[in-house]
């Protein structure tokens, strides 16, 4: 059995230097809660404890740009002063509703929405949706309306977020 001194054992000075260095500058997952603002090009979200930090996709499935107004819950990892998103989740539409979030499909003449935040499918309802949603078929959207009956949603607004992440 090698012997090891205690000061290779617990990494010695470049270890404690290199983890100061990461503590300091970033690298750290990080997840907050707050409202998505976009201003002179720059996206901010603007916590819920009243700082703001500056947000930045590390996905191209992480539509940040389209998420203007929304109440949203951002997970990543801080790195020189910005967090970089991986995951996001919609917990507000902005109007203090909670939105329906999912991949949009058609089944015969109907819209279907499998919701993330419930995992329920609802059959969406409302003649004048169906023209505008038909162009969107298979990307995630999200959903601000109200439950008309069992597992069908009559849509008030409605936003396409884009194509669904890759496996």
């Amino acid at each position: 059995m090698p012997i090891v001194s205690p000061r290779l054992a617990l990494g010695g000075p470049r270890v404690a230097l290199l983890m100061l260095l990461m503590a300091t500058l970033g690298c750290v997952p990080s997840a907050h809660n707050g409202v998505v603002r976009i201003s002179d090009g720059a996206i901010t979200l603007v916590r819920t404890d009243g700082p703001t930090v500056r947000l930045v996709a590390a996905n191209p499935a992480v539509p940040l740009e389209k998420l203007e107004g929304y109440v949203v819950k951002v997970d990543g990892e801080r790195r020189f002063g910005r967090l970089r998103v991986q995951e996001y989740a919609i917990l507000d539409a902005g109007d203090g509703s909670t939105p329906f979030v999912g991949v949009l499909t058609r089944v015969g003449l109907q819209w279907e929405l499998r919701d993330q935040n419930s995992g329920s499918t609802y059959r969406l309802v409302g003649t004048s949706v169906a023209p505008a949603l038909a162009g969107h078929q298979g990307e995630v959207i999200v959903i601000s309306g109200y439950v008309a009956g069992h597992h069908e949603i009559n849509v008030v607004r409605w936003r396409a977020l884009g194509p669904p992440p890759g496996p």
